[in-house]
């Protein structure tokens, strides 16, 4: 593939990849700042064993952690994305295992402190998230550094991050609203 090509390839993988290490960064921090509340939301699904949900809500700070750092350098970059897009899926089903069962009134656990509480539109922000990650796997995880690409891949990173905050946001403000309303 010629340098046009690579290029071309290269850059929305990388802001797929980096936006979504800021986002599982940011998780992870939302997670950590109140560790007993993210223990309750891993312990509200009922997916597993009352005595493992402490570890397991460990063990989900640790892996998005994890999924973060291994996103940003290129050798590791594939590898964490599809881990990131296998991730987001095994959220999802958690989710959606809940909102079929009628439990849609606990919060996502998705760390951002807002008190999301599991519905349809997570689930399907979830997969969304995946499929973009695995799209990411199959870019080139290393291609040209000059300056304009920097910039553009670091705009890029940072807007899909923004958007994706500001699309969490409007969900959360939405399910407000309808409980209001209701």
């Amino acid at each position: 593939m010629h340098a046009a090509g690579i290029q071309a390839a290269f850059v929305p993988g990388a802001i797929v990849r980096l936006g979504m290490a800021a986002i599982f960064a940011l998780s992870c921090l939302h997670m950590l700042r109140d560790l007993p509340s993210h223990i309750g939301a891993v312990a509200a699904y009922r997916l597993l064993p009352a005595w493992t949900t402490p570890a397991a809500a460990t063990l989900l700070v640790l892996a998005n952690f994890s999924v973060a750092c291994l996103l940003v350098p290129a050798f590791t970059a594939r590898a964490a994305s599809v881990a990131g897009a296998v991730f987001l899926l095994v959220y999802a089903a958690g989710m959606q295992i809940n909102v079929s069962r009628g439990r849609t009134d606990i919060d996502c656990g998705c760390g951002g402190g807002q008190g999301h509480k599991i519905a349809p539109s997570l689930v399907m922000r979830n997969v969304f998230l995946a499929v973009l990650l695995a799209l990411a796997a199959l870019c080139p995880p290393y291609g040209p550094s000059d300056a304009l690409i920097v910039m553009i891949v670091a705009g890029g990173a940072a807007s899909f991050a923004a958007l994706y905050f500001a699309a969490s946001q409007l969900l959360a403000n939405r399910a407000a609203f309808a409980e209001a309303g209701a």
